[in-house]
């Protein structure tokens, strides 16, 4: 059966009327950026657990286990590169890589990302070194069992202590509860959490709070913290996808992405 779609597929080839080879310069933004992708896959793909094989066939654990060593090896790949965080070259290291999503995808992108975005200068600079040397690993925990991503309808809270500068945060019903972030259910040290702002018992609209999950040495729970997985889903099982709740949890003031807002 495989010979017979090889042979079909070749036959189509044959008969295109452009050029593959232009074509693939163009899918990756030129001659040069294909060269330097095939460059990179190269260098990824001679690395027996970053190939992906027989992967889909694999049970969930298994998956997730397997995405894990897929992880660290990529990790201490990029290091032994040296490639720069934000270069042509790192991007490309990481879209190779991430063909099956892993475990750390939403510590490179939303969370990393949002750090970036909504982070003051001085949040940036303590927070995004340490996601990006992953002396933590980073989700992104706004979508609520009860609301999916509807921002206005989000019942998690975060209320301002003024006596010790502190924000509680709480998820008071079963429909607050962060449902399906990635890598929240076995992987993630922190999360960014979107939440309503209360000052003085009045509402100030949704913001983000960074929030320490789990334990850096021990990798349990904190205390106040209801975290674990979903379970198996119809796509991206190498993610944890998971769920929190949260307890009256106490984080510091600076712990709010203040770029845009301050308290």
């Amino acid at each position: 059966m495989a010979s017979q779609q090889s042979r079909l597929l070749d036959k189509e080839r044959q008969r295109s009327s452009f050029d593959v080879q232009e074509l693939k310069y163009y899918a990756n933004g030129g001659e040069e950026a294909h060269k330097m992708a095939k460059e990179i896959e190269a260098i990824v793909y001679r690395e027996p657990i970053l190939r992906n094989e027989d992967v889909h066939f694999l049970p969930q654990e298994k998956l997730y286990q397997t995405a894990l060593q897929r992880a660290k090896r990529a990790v201490e790949l990029f290091r032994d590169l040296k490639l720069e965080w934000g270069s042509e070259k790192a991007n490309c290291f990481w879209r190779t890589v991430e063909s099956e999503s892993l475990p750390i995808s939403l510590n490179l992108h939303m969370f990393g990302h949002a750090l970036q975005a909504q982070g003051n200068d001085e949040q940036r600079a303590y927070w995004v070194p340490l996601a990006r040397d992953f002396r933590i690993i980073g989700c992104y925990a706004q979508t609520e069992l009860g609301h999916g991503s509807f921002l206005r309808g989000l019942e998690t809270r975060a209320e301002y202590d003024q006596t010790t500068e502190e924000f509680i945060l709480d998820t008071p019903a079963l429909t607050s509860m962060k449902w399906w972030p990635g890598s929240l259910g076995k992987t993630a040290t922190h999360a960014l959490v979107i939440a309503r702002l209360f000052l003085a018992g009045r509402e100030r609209g949704i913001h983000m709070f960074i929030v320490q999950l789990r334990d850096l040495d021990t990798h349990e729970p904190l205390p106040g913290i209801n975290v674990g997985s979903i379970g198996p889903r119809l796509g991206y099982n190498p993610v944890d996808n998971g769920f929190l709740g949260l307890k009256k949890v106490r984080v510091p003031r600076d712990n709010m992405m203040m770029r845009y807002a301050e308290v």
